[in-house]
C-alpha cells in the first residue's frame, strides 16, 4: 500500500489535465483583456488629435495672459 501513493490513479490524471486546460483559458482570456484594455488608452490623449490641440493651446494662452497680468500689477 504504501508503495503506490506514489503512482497517481486515472482519476487523478484527468483532474490534472483538466485544472491544466483550465489555467491555459484563464491565462489566455487574461492575455487577452490585457491587451485590449492597453490599446484602448494609449492613444486617449493623442497630442496630434485637433480638439486636444485646440484645449493645450487655451490653457497655454490662460496660463501666459495670466502670469502677465500678475506681472503688470506687479511693477505698478
Amino acid at each position: 500500500m504504501a508503495g503506490n501513493q506514489f503512482f497517481s490513479s486515472d482519476d487523478d490524471m484527468n483532474q490534472n489535465v483538466d485544472n491544466n486546460s483550465v489555467n491555459e483559458k484563464n491565462n489566455q482570456e487574461f492575455q487577452n483583456l490585457m491587451e485590449h484594455s492597453q490599446r484602448k488608452y494609449d492613444n486617449y490623449w493623442d497630442i496630434n488629435n485637433p480638439i486636444i490641440r485646440i484645449i493645450l493651446i487655451i490653457l497655454f494662452l490662460i496660463a501666459v495672459i495670466g502670469s502677465a497680468y500678475y506681472i503688470i500689477l506687479w511693477f505698478r
